[in-house]
């Protein structure tokens, strides 16, 4: 998918787009262009001044300018007349996840995950409106090919809607400002909080089908069937209330159903658990 469509006011984030426009004042159009070059260089792997300029519907000249400052601060080198993506990024990343608590307390955690069950366990933890994959493990039984969305919106995955509904209120004013369907959505928190669990379909996404119990040792939280090609099982994890982050499995759904289910839903919210106990402690 292309970073950049014919409007190139328009940054792809991930594979969604987020608008940037020319007459916001509160945005630099020089930034706009930088991080636009860089995400059409994800997606592309390497890319001459040419090729870049017709991806970005940029002047050649301007694409050269960037490149230049983007390879004088290490983002980018360049080999022959090809430019390419350097380790800088995933170097901040690390430096990111090095300073959150729930990737600090929850890498152990998730790694006895997904040993356990051989499925893909994942550590998720919020971002404004969307959720995003802090760290993940591979289980002897995911396919190689399989690989989740790193950053979805909140709303979209049972994870993030367990996350949200611990969220205070403000957030679902925040949704009523853009013109989110509020009274709808707060009874589908409500009913989280009150049956245990969520249930969403994704038949394209990482996160198909998931059941997200809140951490309650009294919730028998029963999955809901849908015709869906994977499923998620996921636990918020909580400190002092507030949620921090999630812990997940993801597989297909034709193996994670009826007991196994069951058994993968105890198994990650035990999982949420311990990592919360590590935070108390900390």
């Amino acid at each position: 998918m292309a970073l950049l469509p014919d409007d190139p006011s328009v940054y792809w984030s991930t594979g969604r787009g987020v608008r940037m426009t020319a007459d916001d004042p509160t945005t630099l159009q020089s930034s706009e262009k930088s991080f636009a070059i860089l995400g059409a260089l994800v997606e592309l792997g390497e890319a001459g001044v040419t090729e870049l300029a017709e991806y970005t519907s940029y002047h050649k000249s301007t694409v050269y300018v960037h490149l230049r400052t983007l390879q004088e601060l290490a983002f980018v080198t360049k080999s022959g007349d090809r430019y390419r993506l350097t380790f800088k990024l995933v170097e901040y990343g690390e430096r990111i996840k090095r300073g959150t608590d729930a990737y600090v307390n929850g890498r152990d955690e998730v790694d006895a995950l997904a040993e356990k069950t051989g499925e893909l366990a994942s550590l998720v933890v919020p971002e404004g409106e969307r959720v995003v994959v802090a760290y993940s493990k591979r289980g002897e039984k995911v396919a190689r090919d399989f690989t989740p969305e790193v950053t979805v919106p909140m709303r979209s995955t049972a994870a993030g809607k367990a996350i949200l509904a611990y969220l205070p209120d403000g957030r679902d004013a925040e949704a009523a400002s853009t013109g989110a369907h509020v009274d709808a959505e707060a009874a589908d928190l409500g009913e989280i909080r009150r049956d245990g669990f969520a249930v969403t379909d994704d038949r394209t996404g990482a996160n198909a089908s998931s059941v997200a119990p809140p951490l309650r040792k009294s919730s028998r939280a029963e999955s809901r069937r849908v015709p869906v090609d994977v499923r998620s099982v996921a636990a918020p994890v909580l400190r002092g209330g507030a949620p921090v982050g999630a812990v997940s499995i993801t597989g297909p759904t034709k193996r994670i159903e009826g007991q196994y289910l069951n058994d993968v839903q105890r198994q990650v919210v035990a999982t949420a658990e311990r990592i919360e106990t590590k935070l108390r402690y900390e």
